[in-house]
């Protein structure tokens, strides 16, 4: 298990060398912090457990020792059984 994308580790997940892969789509984290930005521009304020209506960032979460960073649990989970959906 590990960090990585379909397209790289296919063929170990098919073999099942590997179990899972995890990786993050951009496009969300992109509308995630889009979001984010409306809100500072508008005066509000980023807090935890905020949401900020894009799919895995509906309850973000401040990141210990850093002075801005926020981070939400969008991670997408790759195995054998799913792998041809996210291989490009």
């Amino acid at each position: 298990m590990g960090t990585s994308i379909p397209s790289m580790t296919s063929k170990y997940l098919a073999t099942g060398a590997i179990d899972k892969i995890f990786f993050w789509d951009s496009a969300l984290a992109g509308k995630a912090m889009l979001n984010m930005l409306e809100i500072l521009t508008k005066g509000g304020k980023i807090k935890a457990g905020m949401d900020l209506k894009v799919a895995g960032y509906n309850k973000i979460v401040k990141i210990p020792g850093t002075k801005k960073g926020w981070a939400g649990a969008a991670w997408v989970i790759v195995d054998k059984n799913n792998m041809a959906k996210y291989k490009i």
